[in-house]
């Protein structure tokens, strides 16, 4: 099943919005439904498009100051990586994926 951290929509619409990623809550609430519906693989959408901020692979939170970058929020640079993998784990082991994240920044 595919999953994803959402977009930032803030290039595409010309506005500053950050509506889906908060911090990994979105990319876990899809792992948290599949949980229910059980499946046991995922596959994530959006590896590197970090032109519309779905980028799961390190980033920095302190991106360039020329121009209008969008980092992790003060987030560590693995935060989806290490989401995805501990969703992953759960889902490949067929245990319940917990409606809270259960890993700490």
């Amino acid at each position: 099943m595919p999953v994803s951290v959402g977009i930032i929509c803030n290039k595409a619409a010309g506005h500053d919005e950050h509506p889906a990623p908060r911090g990994g809550k979105f990319l876990w609430e899809q792992l948290h439904a599949l949980s229910k519906l059980g499946a046991d693989s995922i596959y994530v959408a959006m590896f590197d498009e970090i032109d519309e901020g779905t980028a799961i692979f390190k980033v920095t939170s302190a991106p360039p100051t020329q121009g209008h970058f969008v980092g992790y929020d003060g987030l560590p640079s693995d935060w989806y990586l290490r989401l995805v993998g501990e969703g992953g784990r759960l889902l490949k082991q067929h245990l319940s994926v917990p409606a809270e994240i259960p890993i700490q920044p």
